[in-house]
């Protein structure tokens, strides 16, 4: 895979956790910002897949039932009184 550089701004106290993570593991700073952008961007697209698939579902009519709904919040929702 052919690597490209970019320029990446961020305050100093970002840069100094960064370090000191890449310092813990031995890595360089370079290493560990990818693997930060990387993991960003799989939890991204995770959510994004998530997302996708619930819209096909409601498109297919999919809805949970009103007694659904309610069990839920009964399970979360102290009964007044």
């Amino acid at each position: 895979m052919t690597t490209r550089s970019i320029s990446l701004r961020t305050d100093e106290e970002t840069l100094k956790k960064i370090d000191a993570y890449a310092g813990a593991e031995d890595r360089s700073r370079n290493w560990w910002i990818n693997r930060a952008i990387a993991s960003a961007l799989e939890a991204e697209e995770r959510w994004d897949d998530l997302i996708r698939e619930r819209l096909r579902e409601a498109d297919e009519g999919k809805f949970a039932t009103d007694e659904e709904v309610e069990a839920v919040f009964a399970k979360y929702i102290a009964p007044a009184g």
